[in-house]
């Protein structure tokens, strides 16, 4: 994959071990898929917050531990447990682990908004860009 100066820079680490494991797994994905390239980006809309399992809860809590922060604005999809109003849910782990999941999302740059509306529709313009990796679409 062809990578700019800000990508190699990441790749390489020498902008920290989040962003040097988030462009690893980019740049495999990318690979996987055929892609050449990055497209900019300059907003997302993930469904993170939808707790699944310990594992993605350990995943989360290792990239908090590694200091990771969003690099375009970043919203956060629907929740597993309803966290605008606690009282709604049933007391068990997967609240528990739904709440945490949330926190350390949220000290990454997330935006809470728990919805599924388009990140465009919330944002007029975002601040700053990204790439993430480009399909060939229609190339041979």
């Amino acid at each position: 994959m062809r990578l700019g100066d800000a990508e190699r820079s990441m790749l390489e680490g020498r902008e920290g071990p989040a962003p040097k494991l988030a462009m690893e797994l980019l740049c495999r994905a990318g690979q996987a898929m055929g892609a050449e390239d990055f497209v900019p980006v300059t907003s997302t809309n993930t469904a993170t917050a939808w707790y699944s399992g310990r594992s993605q809860l350990d995943f989360v809590e290792m990239l908090h531990g590694m200091k990771a922060q969003v690099a375009v604005p970043s919203y956060l999809a629907a929740s597993r447990v309803c966290l605008a109003r606690p009282s709604l849910n049933r007391p068990g782990d997967v609240v528990t682990h739904s709440e945490r999941l949330a926190s350390l999302l949220h000290d990454m740059g997330f935006s809470p908004s728990y919805t599924c509306a388009p990140a465009p529709a919330r944002s007029s313009k975002a601040s700053s860009q990204a790439r993430q990796p480009a399909r060939k679409c229609g190339r041979s």
